[in-house]
């Protein structure tokens, strides 16, 4: 079975890189920026703004995000709005650096493998990342979840990626770290995957999805291990 792999595709936030400021950090900056006492959490936004999806930009899914938890905490959406502006103002997308060991696992299973991303995000978020990172010429395939297709867990970015590189679901691993968008898109694509649970905040709730990874690892780097060759 192992020999059959031909490609692995990997998203690419917090299961190849990181920013140095973590989500809530970033978020909890923002209201204190906006001057708006906090009414919702990280969590609740990442939840929410895969939900909505859609073709706009990730900042403009964002304030629709911001504006649709303003109303839901009996706030006004231009509340909202001013948490959106702030966060922005916040953000730097080519401030971001690799998880340690991800640079030299994709070196070493781009000597074996097709390599593909598939990330949720647009472009304006998207690119600043892969291009600071300098690894865009190591994916034969870029598939922007919720811009180009739906956003994961919806099917279609995976099997966008596969069709790209011309594989089977058999013959294709997903890594990722987040149960939800990750390990579901990858289930219903039919594609084993590959868990990293690093800041996904499912983790502690793991007994209540119903998505099961095919393996879990505790770190990119153990993804040298290549544990889908042992099937």
């Amino acid at each position: 079975m192992s020999r059959d792999v031909k490609a692995v595709l990997f998203d690419l936030d917090e299961t190849l890189c990181e920013r140095p400021r973590r989500p809530a950090e970033r978020l909890a900056a923002a209201f204190d920026r906006a001057g708006v006492e906090p009414f919702f959490t990280a969590d609740e936004y990442h939840r929410l703004v895969d939900e909505i999806g859609g073709t706009d930009s990730d900042i403009r899914r964002r304030e629709r995000c911001f504006e649709r938890l303003a109303r839901e905490y009996d706030r006004d959406e231009t509340v909202g709005r001013q948490v959106a502006d702030a966060y922005q103002a916040l953000t730097d997308y080519t401030a971001v650096q690799f998880l340690p060991g991800a640079e030299r696992v994709l070196e070493d299973l781009e000597e074996t493998y097709r390599l593909g991303l598939v990330t949720n995000g647009g472009p304006d978020t998207q690119s600043p990342k892969i291009d600071a990172l300098g690894i865009r010429d190591r994916f034969e395939t870029v598939v922007l979840a919720g811009y180009d297709t739906p956003a994961k867990p919806d099917p279609t970015p995976f099997r966008t990626a596969m069709a790209d590189l011309d594989v089977s679901p058999e013959r294709t691993i997903y890594v990722g770290n987040s149960l939800r968008s990750d390990i579901a898109g990858a289930s219903a694509s039919e594609i084993r995957s590959v868990w990293i649970p690093y800041g996904d905040p499912e983790r502690p709730n793991r007994t209540q999805n119903r998505f099961e990874p095919d393996y879990t690892l505790e770190s990119i780097e153990e993804a040298l291990s290549r544990p889908w060759e042992g099937d």
